[in-house]
């Protein structure tokens, strides 16, 4: 007999490649949703430097590589290791399922193909509880992007925020994606681009740093234009939502020549205006955004936000949620739906030609 209410574990790595997050929710994976607990644990600097390298000269054709092999298995241990951690201030004995979303190293749709790494057999064989992952190959057999998967639980969020109108939730993490909410229905959900996975990629290879911290490196340099007006006339810009884009998509590579303070800038600035043409391609008023995910961080990019949009911009922490845990509490809200059979991505968030469940359980 299935239960009312899960209390369920969420736990992923985001594309910023930083570390893992995990939450614990109780929610019946419809209407209800309490956040108990969550914790941000960072991933080694050995394998963040591992990881971005390998991502970065990953190549499908090789995807049953040794190398592979290895990295997932280092990533499981921290996974292991992260969650023996969380236990530690959490009864393990009451919780239902965990849900494991992994590290995605690769997304790419047209090939109907995105691949996360963690080894859900090891986690379920290492904690003895049902264990849901691979969530996004459901919907893309089903014609769907594969992504975003948040928009069902940003629709959950948006009925307990006083916010009157329509809504857009953007999260910025290694990639920025958003969801457009009207009436607690979502009308709409895409990528719009690069996050801060481009900005933190640069200032590790120049400065061995993590991020911009506050944006203060983007704040001393000059913007490029040139090389953003010509990086806006790729053909993902005209593509029509739904869609999605993988993290490596735009890179590093595109802001060669330019002193670290200017390329910085450019890239800041380059990622919000990703932002804003996502925005006004969909063609709807948006009343409020409210942001989440490491973006937040960097007060210099909400600063080049909202002078290009002229919108009100809202920190989801004003509205008494944690916005560095929307993701992990999602991915704990979805293996809800999940064991409901409940659907996960629709036509209107992914292109999928039906509403589907995803993810598999072990």
């Amino acid at each position: 007999m299935k239960k009312k209410n899960y209390l369920s574990i969420g736990i992923m790595s985001g594309t910023s490649l930083d570390g893992i997050d995990i939450s614990l929710i109780l929610s019946n994976g419809k209407d209800f949703f309490d956040p108990i607990e969550s914790m941000y644990v960072k991933y080694s600097d050995s394998l963040k430097t591992r990881l971005s390298n390998f991502i970065g000269k990953f190549n499908v054709s090789n995807r049953f590589s040794s190398e592979l092999i290895s990295i997932q298995k280092e990533i499981t241990e921290q996974y292991i290791k992260a969650l023996c951690k969380f236990f530690i201030n959490v009864d393990k004995i009451k919780v239902d399922i965990i849900c494991l979303h992994g590290q995605t190293i690769y997304h790419e749709p047209t090939r109907k193909m995105s691949i996360q790494l963690c080894d859900a057999d090891l986690i379920k064989k290492k904690f003895g509880i049902k264990t849901i992952y691979d969530f996004r190959q459901n919907d893309l057999k089903n014609g769907g992007q594969g992504a975003p998967l948040v928009p069902i639980f940003h629709a959950l969020i948006n009925k307990n925020f006083s916010l009157q109108g329509v809504n857009a939730y953007l999260n910025i993490g290694g990639v920025a994606n958003v969801s457009i909410i009207a009436n607690n229905k979502i009308i709409a959900s895409f990528d719009t681009g690069p996050g801060m996975g481009i900005l933190n990629e640069y200032i590790y290879s120049k400065k061995k740093v993590h991020y911009d911290k506050n944006g203060s490196f983007g704040l001393k340099g000059s913007v490029n234009y040139k090389k953003i007006n010509k990086l806006l006339k790729d053909p993902f810009f005209r593509k029509k939502y739904p869609k999605s884009i993988d993290k490596n998509y735009f890179n590093k590579d595109s802001f060669k020549g330019l002193s670290f303070y200017d390329a910085c800038a450019t890239i800041t600035e380059f990622t919000a205006e990703c932002v804003k043409v996502g925005l006004l391609s969909a063609n709807i008023k948006i009343d409020n955004i409210i942001l989440m995910g490491g973006g937040l961080k960097n007060k210099f990019l909400i600063q080049v936000l909202k002078d290009k949009i002229n919108i009100n911009i809202v920190n989801v922490n004003q509205l008494g949620l944690n916005g560095d845990f929307i993701e992990s509490q999602a991915f704990a809200y979805l293996g809800i739906r999940k064991i409901r059979n409940l659907p996960i991505t629709f036509p209107q968030t992914t292109g999928v030609k039906k509403s589907v469940t995803g993810g598999k359980v072990i």
